[in-house]
């Protein structure tokens, strides 16, 4: 899933709101491990030439991240990155994102989430933004969400969430406090 830029978030200006505009182009990809060099050679090609500006990876299949791998994904310097080792043989969240475009502000990494704060250099705007990889037990879900929860009260900014389940099911984007399946459905 690609989000464009100049995507409108916040309050409508018909309810006497503030509307901002965020400006970096986000993509959210389920890549289904990326332990191979040849499929990261192919995703840095794709995100290079879809000019993403922060990329969250679900199912990243990776024990461990370092700078090697980042570039090989990312293929310049200007990149910051988060990183949620798989719990298992599956799952892993890797954020990384363009320096030049956000500054990281602060992280937060959970047992099934990656929360980054940014801060938009063109315009200071601050606004957070959230990989998880879903757990398959209610009691793990219910304190997953209570942990989002707490934390986008912290916080207290306009969040984006990226999710991605164990079972494969529709990952669905949370903007401002209004949930959108990815697919159009609810």
């Amino acid at each position: 899933m690609i989000i464009r830029r100049g995507v409108w978030v916040g309050k409508d200006r018909r309810g006497g709101g503030t509307v901002f505009l965020m400006k970096p182009k986000i993509i959210s990809w389920n890549a289904r491990g990326i332990n191979d060099a040849n499929k990261r050679l192919r995703i840095c090609s794709l995100l290079h030439s879809w000019k993403a500006d922060i990329v969250c990876i679900q199912v990243t299949k990776l024990s461990h991240v370092d700078r090697n791998i980042i570039q090989s994904l990312w293929g310049c310097s200007f990149v910051g990155w988060s990183f949620l080792a798989p719990l298992g043989a599956s799952g892993g969240v890797l954020l990384m994102w363009d320096k030049r475009v956000v500054h990281l502000v602060e992280d937060c990494i959970e047992n099934h989430s990656v929360a980054v704060s940014f801060k938009n250099v063109v315009d200071g705007w601050r606004w957070a933004l959230v990989g998880v990889y879903g757990p398959n037990m209610d009691r793990d879900r219910r304190l997953l969400w209570e942990g989002l929860a707490g934390l986008h009260h912290i916080w207290e900014l306009p969040w984006i969430v990226m999710a991605s389940t164990r079972e494969g099911g529709t990952s669905n984007l949370k903007i401002c406090g209004s949930k959108r399946s990815v697919l159009g459905r609810r």
